[in-house]
């Protein structure tokens, strides 16, 4: 497995301007998906996902939602949103 497009953790870092023990909780986080893009506390967006070629998948961690993607074929997982919960 291999992270492929981190934009969207940049793009909140930006938008938010989280503080940085934070940052470094939700950045562990996404580079453990590597390892496991099904690591808790994660669960399937059964609606956004193509069976056999891709599944995407939410978490909210330390009160940050991180939703991505793992493409099948290639096994790279893409970030597709990362913001804080409720915003």
């Amino acid at each position: 497995m291999a992270l492929g497009d981190v934009g969207a953790f940049h793009e909140w870092l930006d938008r938010e301007n989280p503080p940085y023990k934070l940052v470094r909780s939700v950045e562990a986080w996404i580079e453990r998906l590597e390892e496991a893009p099904w690591q808790a506390p994660s669960t399937e967006l059964s609606e956004m996902t193509v069976p056999g070629e891709y599944q995407v998948r939410a978490a909210v961690v330390d009160g940050v939602e991180v939703i991505y993607k793992e493409e099948y074929p290639t096994g790279v997982t893409d970030l597709i949103a990362v913001r804080s919960w409720g915003a």
